[in-house]
């Protein structure tokens, strides 16, 4: 997947960089300690040597010109992904390899920091057989979508009724 010794890694801008954006990132370098290599964050979008893109499905600037080598459109709640079609935003997540001369990227896109950490998953068991691939794109399902969790959906028979306290003996 990477050639290099070392791995940079790009945030996009839109993604915070709190606890558990370093929960994800340590993740990140541990599996690239497993592979024998380093990881080195990079406030600039890389423009050489092996990269892992980390963005939203709302990219920043440099994000888009990835976006665009494969024709990606992201519109709303959907991708359209030539070859697929419009694909679902929630409960799915999208891998993506640039191969050049000058290293490879490879970019995760997803609704948020759990959809990346779903992907990253993926990448450290090399599996890509729970995602639908076609060339140099990957479309993998969460499971689950944002949809699929709604409070409303679920009715556990409580109602409105106030809590009785129970003595405890």
């Amino acid at each position: 997947l990477f050639n290099g010794k070392t791995v940079q890694v790009y945030l996009n801008s839109d993604l915070p960089k709190n606890a558990e954006m370093v929960t994800v990132l340590g993740g990140i370098q541990n599996v690239m300690k497993f592979l024998g290599m380093d990881i080195e964050l990079s406030d600039e979008y890389p423009k050489s040597g092996d990269a892992l893109i980390l963005s939203t499905f709302e990219p920043d600037d440099d994000v888009q010109a990835l976006i665009k080598k494969f024709d990606l459109e992201f519109d709303g709640s959907t991708v359209n992904i030539p070859g697929f079609g419009d694909v679902g935003q929630s409960g799915n997540t999208f891998i993506v390899l640039n191969t050049t001369s000058k290293g490879n990227q490879v970019g995760l896109f997803a609704e948020d920091l759990n959809g990346i950490t779903f992907l990253l998953g993926i990448i450290q068991s090399g599996d890509l057989s729970s995602c639908l691939t076609q060339d140099y794109i990957a479309v993998c399902s969460t499971g689950y979508s944002e949809t699929d969790l709604s409070s409303s959906d679920f009715d556990f028979g409580f109602g409105d009724e106030t809590a009785t306290e129970v003595p405890v003996e």
